[in-house]
C-alpha cells in the first residue's frame, strides 16, 4: 500500500475554469492546482486501484460565529463571485439554494454518492 500527499488547495482551482492554466495579469497570479492534482493522481494510481482520499481540512458549517455575523457564508459567497463557480458545482445543489451554500457539509453530503467519514480536528472544536 501506497500513502501519498499532495498539498494544500491543490485541486480546489478546477473550479476557477476547468482544468486550463489561468494567468492573472493584474495579479500575477497562476491557477493550475487542478491540472497538478490530476497529473500526480494520472502518475501514481494504476488503472483499476482503489483510492481512498481523507481531507484534512475543508468543511466549515454554515452558522453564526460568536458575535452573531454570518461571516463564513459571505466568505463563500465571494469565492462563487470571485471565481465564477456556480457553473461548476453540481446543479443538485445549486438548484436548490445559493450556489455557495454547495460549500458547506450540511448542503451538500447529500449529494455525495461515495461513502463519507467526517472527522473534525480538536483545532477546529469551536464549530462543534
Amino acid at each position: 500500500m501506497f500513502k501519498i500527499r499532495v498539498g494544500p488547495h491543490v485541486g480546489k482551482q478546477k473550479i476557477k475554469k476547468g482544468f486550463v492554466s489561468i494567468f492573472d495579469q493584474a495579479n500575477k497570479l497562476y491557477f493550475r492546482g487542478a491540472r497538478v492534482f490530476v497529473a500526480v493522481i494520472e502518475a501514481l494510481v494504476p488503472t483499476g486501484a482503489k483510492v481512498k482520499c481523507f481531507a484534512d481540512a475543508g468543511y466549515f458549517i454554515n452558522a453564526k460565529d460568536v458575535s452573531g455575523a454570518q461571516h463564513i457564508e459571505n466568505f463563500y459567497d465571494d469565492v462563487v463571485k470571485t471565481h465564477g463557480a456556480a457553473k461548476n458545482l453540481p446543479s443538485s445543489c445549486t438548484s436548490k439554494g445559493k450556489p455557495s451554500l454547495c460549500f458547506f457539509p450540511q448542503y451538500m453530503s447529500q449529494q455525495i454518492q461515495t461513502p463519507l467519514f467526517i472527522t473534525n480536528a480538536a483545532h477546529d472544536s469551536w464549530q462543534l
